[in-house]
Protein backbone atom coordinates (compact mmCIF):
# COMPACT_ATOMS: atom_id res chain seq x y z
CA UNK A 1 0.00 0.00 0.00
CA UNK A 2 2.78 2.43 0.92
CA UNK A 3 4.62 1.58 -2.29
CA UNK A 4 1.57 2.37 -4.41
CA UNK A 5 1.09 5.66 -2.59
CA UNK A 6 4.76 6.50 -3.04
CA UNK A 7 4.57 5.68 -6.76
CA UNK A 8 1.44 7.77 -7.13
CA UNK A 9 3.14 10.72 -5.42
CA UNK A 10 6.21 10.38 -7.62
CA UNK A 11 4.12 10.30 -10.81
CA UNK A 12 2.07 13.26 -9.59
CA UNK A 13 5.22 15.28 -8.85
CA UNK A 14 6.72 14.49 -12.26
CA UNK A 15 3.54 15.48 -14.08
CA UNK A 16 3.25 18.67 -12.04
CA UNK A 17 6.86 19.59 -12.80
CA UNK A 18 6.30 18.99 -16.52
CA UNK A 19 3.20 21.16 -16.59
CA UNK A 20 5.09 23.98 -14.87
CA UNK A 21 7.81 23.82 -17.50
CA UNK A 22 5.27 23.77 -20.29
CA UNK A 23 3.64 27.00 -19.13
CA UNK A 24 6.72 29.03 -19.99
CA UNK A 25 7.12 27.62 -23.48
CA UNK A 26 3.53 27.00 -24.52
CA UNK A 27 0.86 29.57 -25.26
CA UNK A 28 -2.59 28.30 -26.11
CA UNK A 29 -4.21 31.74 -26.41
CA UNK A 30 -3.56 34.80 -28.51
CA UNK A 31 -5.64 37.68 -27.20
CA UNK A 32 -7.05 39.86 -29.98
CA UNK A 33 -8.00 43.34 -28.77
CA UNK A 34 -10.05 45.88 -30.71
CA UNK A 35 -9.08 49.37 -29.49
CA UNK A 36 -10.65 51.09 -32.48
CA UNK A 37 -13.92 53.03 -32.49
CA UNK A 38 -15.65 50.55 -34.82
CA UNK A 39 -16.40 46.86 -34.86
CA UNK A 40 -13.98 44.67 -36.82
CA UNK A 41 -13.60 41.14 -38.04
CA UNK A 42 -10.30 39.37 -37.48
CA UNK A 43 -9.23 36.19 -39.24
CA UNK A 44 -5.95 34.29 -39.18
CA UNK A 45 -3.91 32.09 -41.44
CA UNK A 46 -0.47 30.68 -41.85
CA UNK A 47 1.96 32.75 -43.88
CA UNK A 48 2.35 30.01 -46.49
CA UNK A 49 -1.36 30.02 -47.41
CA UNK A 50 -2.74 32.26 -50.12
CA UNK A 51 -6.08 32.55 -48.33
CA UNK A 52 -7.40 31.99 -44.82
CA UNK A 53 -7.73 28.88 -42.76
CA UNK A 54 -11.51 29.07 -42.55
CA UNK A 55 -11.69 26.95 -39.42
CA UNK A 56 -9.93 29.69 -37.46
CA UNK A 57 -12.07 32.75 -38.16
CA UNK A 58 -13.06 34.17 -34.75
CA UNK A 59 -15.62 36.62 -36.09
CA UNK A 60 -16.76 40.09 -35.10
CA UNK A 61 -15.00 41.87 -32.25
CA UNK A 62 -16.88 44.93 -31.04
CA UNK A 63 -15.11 48.23 -30.35
CA UNK A 64 -13.35 48.07 -27.00
CA UNK A 65 -13.74 44.29 -26.73
CA UNK A 66 -11.32 41.38 -27.02
CA UNK A 67 -11.36 37.78 -28.17
CA UNK A 68 -9.21 34.87 -26.97
CA UNK A 69 -8.13 32.83 -29.97
CA UNK A 70 -7.58 29.50 -28.26
CA UNK A 71 -5.72 26.49 -29.54
CA UNK A 72 -5.59 22.94 -28.14
CA UNK A 73 -1.93 22.74 -29.03
CA UNK A 74 0.75 25.33 -28.39
CA UNK A 75 0.63 28.31 -30.71
CA UNK A 76 4.41 28.08 -30.93
CA UNK A 77 4.10 24.63 -32.51
CA UNK A 78 1.32 25.72 -34.87
CA UNK A 79 3.27 28.78 -36.02
CA UNK A 80 6.68 27.14 -36.36
CA UNK A 81 5.57 23.84 -37.84
CA UNK A 82 2.19 24.10 -39.52
CA UNK A 83 2.40 27.78 -40.46
CA UNK A 84 6.09 27.64 -41.41
CA UNK A 85 7.22 30.40 -39.06
CA UNK A 86 4.53 33.08 -39.01
CA UNK A 87 0.84 33.65 -38.39
CA UNK A 88 -1.02 36.25 -40.42
CA UNK A 89 -3.94 38.27 -39.08
CA UNK A 90 -6.40 39.93 -41.44
CA UNK A 91 -8.49 42.85 -40.19
CA UNK A 92 -11.81 43.58 -41.92
CA UNK A 93 -14.33 46.37 -41.42
CA UNK A 94 -17.80 45.67 -40.04
CA UNK A 95 -19.39 45.42 -43.49
CA UNK A 96 -17.47 42.17 -43.97
CA UNK A 97 -20.09 40.28 -41.92
CA UNK A 98 -22.78 41.03 -44.53
CA UNK A 99 -20.60 39.98 -47.46
CA UNK A 100 -18.76 36.99 -46.05
CA UNK A 101 -17.01 35.33 -49.02
CA UNK A 102 -16.29 31.66 -49.43
CA UNK A 103 -12.91 30.45 -48.27
CA UNK A 104 -11.39 30.22 -51.74
CA UNK A 105 -12.08 33.85 -52.61
CA UNK A 106 -11.34 35.47 -49.24
CA UNK A 107 -7.79 36.32 -50.22
CA UNK A 108 -9.15 38.48 -53.04
CA UNK A 109 -11.62 40.33 -50.81
CA UNK A 110 -11.17 44.09 -50.97
CA UNK A 111 -12.55 44.73 -47.48
CA UNK A 112 -9.24 43.84 -45.82
CA UNK A 113 -8.24 46.92 -43.83
CA UNK A 114 -4.90 45.60 -42.71
CA UNK A 115 -2.76 42.45 -42.87
CA UNK A 116 -0.16 41.74 -40.15
CA UNK A 117 2.37 38.94 -39.89
CA UNK A 118 3.77 37.75 -36.55
CA UNK A 119 6.49 35.27 -35.63
CA UNK A 120 6.69 33.60 -32.22
CA UNK A 121 9.34 36.15 -31.25
CA UNK A 122 7.01 39.00 -32.25
CA UNK A 123 4.18 37.55 -30.16
CA UNK A 124 6.47 37.00 -27.18
CA UNK A 125 7.43 40.68 -27.35
CA UNK A 126 3.72 41.58 -27.36
CA UNK A 127 2.96 39.20 -24.48
CA UNK A 128 0.67 37.29 -26.89
CA UNK A 129 -1.74 40.24 -27.24
CA UNK A 130 -2.49 41.55 -30.75
CA UNK A 131 -4.14 44.97 -30.64
CA UNK A 132 -5.95 46.71 -33.46
CA UNK A 133 -6.32 50.49 -33.16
Amino acid sequence: MKRNLLRFLMVFMILTAQSCLEKDDCHRVIKLVNNSIGDIWIAESGSQYNGLNCQQIPGLISAGESYDLEMRVCWEDRINRTYQGAVVFYFFDESFKDNFPDCDSIRFNQSVIERRTYTVEDLNALNWVVTYQ
